[in-house]
């Protein structure tokens, strides 16, 4: 996988299938960042100023159209997402009635990428998040 931040595209080729080719361009969106998922399925961008991050599919065939998913305001475009089994926690920013920001810890099932569940860490300001065994980890920033 090759990102290329300043084209708001990501290249993507099969090491196996040297005929396999993809190209994912966030066009207008902007590109921060993009990470594969655990299983290499989905490739994960994040949107200039993190207003998304977008689900891409690689398994569709050529005949099947993209139809990504997105999740809305992600906190991080590099920290902040974690996996485990068939489970992605993702930190996010959630303004309220006041139009305060407040971080919010999202569990996305992987094989629909619905989500489970949200929750309102008890931080000020989370830093970051990781599965450890059965358990969801989250921590404060030192600042």
């Amino acid at each position: 996988m090759v990102v290329i931040s300043k084209r708001n595209c990501v290249y993507v080729r099969n090491v196996y299938d040297p005929e396999w080719s993809c190209k994912i361009d966030e066009g207008i969106a902007g590109l921060l960042s993009a990470r594969w998922t655990p299983d290499s399925r989905f490739v994960l961008t994040v949107s200039e100023f993190k207003l998304r991050m977008t689900i891409w599919d690689l398994k569709l065939t050529k005949n099947q159209k993209q139809k990504p998913l997105y999740i809305d305001n992600p906190k991080f475009e590099n920290q902040g997402v974690d996996f485990s089994g068939n489970s992605m926690a993702c930190v996010r920013k959630f303004l309220d009635g006041n139009g305060e920001a407040k971080d919010m810890i999202s569990i996305f099932n992987t094989h629909s990428w619905h989500c489970s569940f949200s929750f309102f860490p008890d931080l000020k300001d989370c830093a970051d998040v990781r599965f450890i065994n059965d358990h969801l980890v989250a921590w404060e920033s030192d600042i």
